[in-house]
């Protein structure tokens, strides 16, 4: 170690910030910076690999080209950095803190990250590939051409981005937290996410062919033209979401819930939606043809021109249900449950002297 680098070295130890300093190029490999902090400091293409980085603090620093390759970054945090195409691979970044900085070309390739959290950063281009980012959580930022490529995403948290020029081939999911995001167009075919959460966003036009989403929550996102044809759906919750134009031909919805949901055209041929909701949804046009929907529920649905055709009708539910011009051509609709007046009537009651 030069006198230079372990004048930095001795700073940390005493308690001493480093401050307005210019570490560009330092070789600082292997040293203990634990609760170190360095403030307003450039430290391009510094190397940072196999350091002792916990609870250090670096704020409005230029790490940019540095090298963190197999540190311990444990409780460390990064506040407003500029880190662009820096290393990380294989470090240990557990409860690490990242806030309102740029991390764009910088790679956390088989990096241990959970638990970690980052807020408002910029990931242009940053790759996660195979990153472990269990119970991590993901605030805001930018991901246009960030790669997950093979991480694991096991109750990881995504709140507020756009993400649909972001890269999950073989990932690993497993119950992933989406909110208010938008996945718009990404491929989640043939995947296994059991129990997903996706409320509140847009997931026009995703694919999840064949993929295992059961018990997934939809509720109140944008479905309109998604592909979940052949998908394990049962008891996923798609209430008050949008699916026009969307398809899940021979999908397995068992006990899904549609309740209050916009599926104009929807294509459910072949699906099983027995004991699926539907209640107060809109279906105009939908095609459940050869579909199973015994013992589901239509109360108050708009079923007007929807194509019933070979469906399986038994103890359906379709109380008040509008039906002009519905088919229900070779269909089960006679074992259907019609309109109950005494249900009807107390539907309608109105208290005396209400307003």
């Amino acid at each position: 170690m030069t006198p230079e680098t372990q004048k930095i070295v001795d700073m940390i130890t005493d308690g001493e910030p480093v401050q307005e300093m210019d570490l560009s190029g330092f070789d600082l490999s292997g040293a203990d910076l634990s609760h170190g902090i360095f403030i307003n400091t450039r430290a391009i293409g510094a190397r940072f690999d196999r350091c002792i980085l916990k609870n250090t603090l670096f704020d409005s620093c230029d790490l940019s080209g540095s090298n963190w390759q197999a540190s311990s970054l444990h409780l460390a945090s990064f506040l407003k950095c500029r880190i662009h195409r820096a290393g990380f691979d294989h470090a240990s970044g557990q409860n690490s803190r990242w806030v309102e900085s740029d991390l764009s070309g910088s790679r956390f390739s088989d990096t241990l990250l959970n638990h970690s959290s980052w807020v408002d950063c910029v990931f242009d281009g940053t790759a996660f590939d195979g990153a472990d980012l269990e119970k991590t959580s993901f605030v805001h930022g930018s991901f246009p051409g960030t790669s997950f490529s093979g991480a694991k995403i096991i109750k990881t948290a995504f709140i507020g981005q756009t993400l649909n020029q972001a890269f999950f081939a073989g990932a690993i999911f497993r119950n992933p937290i989406f909110i208010k995001v938008s996945l718009k167009g990404i491929d989640f075919s043939n995947m296994s996410l059991p129990m997903v959460q996706a409320s509140s966003s847009d997931l026009s036009e995703t694919r999840w062919v064949g993929s295992d989403i059961r018990l997934a929550n939809f509720y109140q996102s944008d479905l309109t033209g998604a592909v979940l044809d052949g998908a394990n759906a049962e008891k996923a919750l798609f209430s008050e979401s949008r699916m026009e134009g969307a398809s899940a031909r021979g999908a397995m919805l068992k006990m899904a819930s549609f309740q209050k949901t916009s599926a104009r055209t929807i294509d459910l041929t072949h699906a099983d939606l027995s004991l699926s909701q539907w209640r107060q949804s809109d279906c105009e046009g939908a095609n459940f043809t050869d579909s199973n929907v015994s013992f589901g529920d239509f109360s108050h649905a708009n079923l007007k021109h929807s194509l019933f055709g070979g469906a399986n009708l038994n103890r359906t539910n379709f109380h008040r249900a509008l039906e002009d011009g519905a088919d229900y051509s070779g269909s089960s609709r006679p074992l259907g449950r019609e309109t109950d007046p005494e249900l009807q009537e107390a539907e309608d009651f109105v208290p005396r002297n209400s307003p």
